[in-house]
């Protein structure tokens, strides 16, 4: 590569002159292209600053020479980025692969991953698995030494949620048609609750027309696992010497 001539007017010499004094205070580092943090700080900072006191052009144009030659390149930054990075939710009995990438300068790097995920960034939780795991990875740039930490937690199953209604319930004719439900979920998710059947309600009072046996279909979803329970519905004419079995509810 031809190197460029800085193109400096009257601030030639102080810029020189102060880029000269770095350039020997910092051991010649820019000979090997290898500054460390700290040294790529004093001289980024110092740059800025003499360029706040140019015009703009020679300002921007004293950086992009800079950057041209490689003294300010990504290569001498040591530029980490880690994609995909958060921590992670783990099915169980299932092998899961870590979704992390590594980039060192945009150069996909390999990743140190730690206990309890293997070497190849692969993990099985299984049916024990309840508690919530700290881990590491290591990532290395350019002589530069990185460690992120994240958790992993291992995915609850949902469960269903659960009616508790009776099985069969009595009324008479003329008399309101209510019994008791109720109605949860042990995750504590959203549940929507529907009936349907002979009726769509409960709020209803059965006329002499409805004397017989109906079923009604109680419904309950938490948007992932539905159930349904069926309620037998006895409407009599009379009165309820012949439902005294205890597994019916009278209304």
């Amino acid at each position: 590569m031809v190197t460029k001539p800085l193109g400096f007017k009257k601030t030639g010499i102080f810029i020189l002159v102060a880029f000269l004094s770095i350039f020997f205070l910092s051991g010649c580092t820019f000979l090997t292209n290898s500054l460390n943090d700290s040294q790529l700080e004093v001289i980024t900072s110092v740059i800025n600053n003499i360029s706040r006191n140019l015009p703009a052009s020679e300002g921007k144009g004293i950086y992009s020479e800079l950057e041209e030659q490689g003294i300010l390149s990504n290569q001498t930054k040591g530029n980490i980025v880690l994609l995909n990075f958060s921590n992670v939710t783990i099915p169980l009995n299932k092998e899961y692969e870590m979704p992390f990438k590594a980039f060192c300068n945009g150069v996909e790097i390999p990743i140190k991953y730690y206990s309890p995920v293997s070497r190849e960034g692969k993990i099985t939780l299984n049916d024990s698995s309840s508690y919530i795991i700290e881990s590491q990875v290591k990532v290395e740039c350019m002589g530069e030494t990185k460690v992120y930490e994240y958790l992993i937690k291992p995915e609850k199953p949902n469960n269903p949620p659960t009616i508790r209604a009776p099985n069969e319930v009595a009324v008479l004719a003329g008399r309101s048609m209510k019994f008791f439900y109720y109605v949860y979920d042990l995750d504590s998710d959203f549940v929507n609750f529907w009936i349907d059947g002979w009726k769509t309600s409960l709020d209803y009072t059965p006329t002499l027309a409805d004397v017989g046996t109906h079923k009604i279909f109680l419904h309950a979803s938490d948007g992932e696992n539905h159930i349904e329970k069926t309620v037998l519905v006895h409407v009599i004419n009379g009165d309820y010497s012949n439902f005294f079995q205890l597994n019916i509810f009278r209304a």
